[in-house]
């Protein structure tokens, strides 16, 4: 299976055919998203999970490693052996389809990384990222592809810069995957790229072994993720919202909620819409999976 990838073809037909021609193509005229950065001591706080049974090996040998910069040493030494040079982990907060928040961790960037993709938001002509959004297989990528693919969606002066500066940087060729975060307003993109200017180096085994660690690593980010979904919940909802989504979390009907705050129901359908909107939910089920995740009494 020499030479595994997202045919061009099939990118095209994904943007024509529903699926988000851009990963926030109607954002142009909005601020660039806000960018976080945590630094490698935030990820996998409580990494020895609590089934360490459900742990591969792999997961179990980062999170037991002594400190944080002995976690990205080993981590560093395992993309290199598969033929990687970099890896970026980003969580990206979504909030009515519009990419709000970049959530980054200062050891899973390219050493490189300025900062551009978001400030001159690179990532609305990035045409991979709008297929890793919708949690599609793994985007198997070179340069000569998404030039290919920037080419044939029109005309835009970032295209161009997008990827001079990636060639710049040696980021040649690579695999982007989009990984869930069911029900949370949060999308995880984890992407591995190489010098090689082909991607006819990335063959059924590397890309065994990627998936592998990209999943490995997203289950170490698991606490990460926690921590940033409670801290965006906080600056992003009223003290009444907090408490209804509390409520919501417990399985209470509007009326209950309604009688235990001492407000109406109209009031609390009011705050539940609003709820549902900012964190792009469709039904109740949802957000209250979302609350109970979120753990916001913690």
């Amino acid at each position: 299976m020499h030479g595994f990838s997202v045919p061009l073809i099939d990118m095209e037909r994904r943007q024509a055919g529903g699926q988000p021609a851009a990963a926030g193509a109607a954002q142009t005229a909005d601020a660039p998203p806000e960018l976080i950065w945590h630094t490698d001591r935030d990820l996998a706080a409580d990494s020895t999970a609590r089934r360490p049974d459900a742990q591969s090996h792999l997961i179990r040998e980062l999170a037991s490693a002594a400190t944080p910069a002995e976690r990205m040493r080993l981590f560093a030494g395992l993309l290199r052996i598969i033929g990687f040079n970099t890896v970026a982990y980003v969580t990206l907060q979504v909030v009515n389809e519009r990419v709000a928040r970049a959530f980054m961790v200062e050891g899973l960037v390219p050493a490189q990384f300025r900062g551009n993709y978001f400030h001159e938001r690179y990532f609305e002509v990035d045409p991979r990222l709008a297929i890793g959004r919708a949690h599609a297989p793994p985007v198997v990528w070179d340069l000569s592809q998404l030039n290919k693919a920037c080419r044939s969606r029109g005309r835009d002066p970032r295209a161009n810069r997008f990827l001079q500066e990636m060639d710049a940087d040696g980021m040649r060729s690579g695999i982007m995957l989009g990984l869930p975060v069911p029900s949370s307003g949060f999308q995880v993109i984890v992407s591995f790229t190489s010098m090689n200017p082909r991607n006819k180096w990335i063959d059924s085994s590397i890309l065994a072994q990627t998936l592998g660690l990209g999943l490995s690593l997203h289950q170490l980010a698991a606490a990460y993720r926690r921590t940033i979904a409670r801290q965006s919940v906080a600056a992003t909802v009223s003290e009444r919202q907090r408490e209804i989504l509390l409520c919501v979390a417990s399985g209470l009907s509007d009326k209950q909620i309604a009688l235990r705050l001492h407000t109406s129901v109209h009031n609390v359908d009011y705050h539940l819409r609003l709820l549902r909107k900012t964190y792009g939910v469709r039904h109740r089920s949802e957000l209250a999976y979302l609350a109970g995740r979120l753990r916001l009494n913690g």
